[in-house]
């Protein structure tokens, strides 16, 4: 099955989030961009990159992203994973400077390459339930090819030894065998009285 062209949106969830009412127009411009990019990629839902891979997705400067990443988080617009705890701290540091709340400008060229991690509960739970499906389907499909659709009444292939493989003759025995005596079981149930 191929990717789906488009995503479920709906607006009411949009302006009833209390997280989105909060934050300025510009956090939630980015965030719809990123829920774009969590769209595309797989496992839908969830972006796994570092401080400048943001900036580079949103077009935007590497302080920027950090702001971005922390209203996501401090509102809970987003599960927000970071790879440790110098990275939420350098994230905070980021953008109380970015609001003009701190004078000291974090090194950005030394920790930009921490990773953080976002994740969409929505789009991420409803990937999760194609992709059990898929693989739920798939499962049956292989079983379904390993039996005759009735169970499995197939016997299952075993080689060939060489106490079991023959060849036949014309008369459907083995060669260098007599044919047995009863071939026809007319003869055998005429011979013990059953007819």
């Amino acid at each position: 099955m191929g990717k789906q062209p488009a995503f479920q949106f709906y607006p009411g969830d949009w302006f009833r989030e209390p997280g989105l009412k909060r934050v300025k127009l510009a956090i939630r411009g980015a965030w719809a961009e990123l829920l774009m990019i969590m769209w595309d990629e797989n496992p839908q839902g969830v972006i796994k990159t570092h401080i400048d891979g943001y900036a580079q997705m949103l077009r935007i400067d590497p302080l920027e992203a950090c702001n971005i990443i922390y209203e996501l988080d401090e509102n809970k617009i987003a599960d927000v994973k970071y790879c440790d705890d110098e990275c939420r701290d350098f994230i905070q540091a980021c953008n109380n400077f970015f609001l003009n709340l701190s004078q000291f400008c974090p090194d950005l060229s030394q920790k930009s390459h921490l990773f953080v991690t976002l994740k969409n509960r929505r789009m991420y739970k409803a990937w999760k339930i194609k992709e059990y499906d898929r693989l739920r389907k798939q499962k049956q499909r292989q079983k379904r090819a390993n039996s005759s659709g009735h169970g499995n009444v197939r016997a299952k292939s075993r080689p060939y030894s060489s106490s079991s493989y023959s060849r036949r003759g014309p008369n459907g025995t083995k060669t260098g065998q007599e044919p047995p005596k009863y071939k026809d079981g007319i003869k055998v149930l005429k011979e013990k009285g059953m007819l």
